[in-house]
């Protein structure tokens, strides 16, 4: 899309190699961080909440296909650890391979119940990962943005805007029903009540 591939020209071009190199790594530190029981549960919630859908047709959500070509061909991207990347490839392979996909986008699960499940297994996962990690990847992306001028950053709005006009309505009022779901969840479930502390 437009906006995926404004972002990515910010990113490339204004950050340099060496801080999106560090953001990325702290980034996939975070991943790594996550105990593995904690990722299966994910995505044991992944397959159940994806039950019965099928990529011929499903909901598909776009993936700015172009921008991440872009993105992984990147001096920033390239020069990540490969012992690093290689870790990240293993631990999420079966996690990632849950998501019914297509050369062309991901698919959304069939019911509201299913999006809200979802939601609400990626806000436990993570709150798994450990709280000086998050620190590290926070402290990496606020050096990295920096760098990229506020006038830049005001210029995606309008990109932002047309982006949001052209979401299928329907789509729109599953993710905003499935918000509000997962907010009144937050609020009310005591296990949220903990790990947000």
């Amino acid at each position: 899309s437009p906006l995926a591939n404004k972002i990515v020209n910010l990113f490339t071009n204004k950050v340099t190699p060496e801080k999106l190199t560090n953001l990325l790594e702290k980034g996939i530190n975070a991943f790594l961080a996550i105990p593995d029981e904690n990722l299966d549960s994910f995505t044991f919630t992944v397959k159940e909440a994806y039950t019965d859908v099928s990529t011929q047709s499903c909901n598909l959500v776009p993936l700015p296909t172009e921008a991440v070509v872009k993105f992984t061909s990147s001096e920033g991207y390239t020069n990540i650890d490969p012992t690093k990347a290689k870790a990240f490839r293993e631990k999420f392979d079966n996690t990632f391979g849950a998501f019914p996909k297509t050369d062309n986008g991901i698919c959304l699960p069939e019911t509201e119940t299913n999006l809200e499940k979802l939601f609400i297994a990626q806000t436990e996962l993570s709150f798994a990962i450990p709280k000086n990690v998050v620190k590290e990847f926070g402290e990496a992306a606020s050096v990295a943005t920096k760098s990229i001028p506020s006038s830049d950053l005001l210029r995606l709005l309008p990109d932002i805007q047309k982006t949001e006009k052209g979401v299928d309505p329907k789509a729109r009022n599953r993710f905003e029903t499935a918000g509000k779901q997962l907010d009144k969840t937050l609020k009310q479930d005591p296990r949220f009540a903990r790990l947000i502390k």
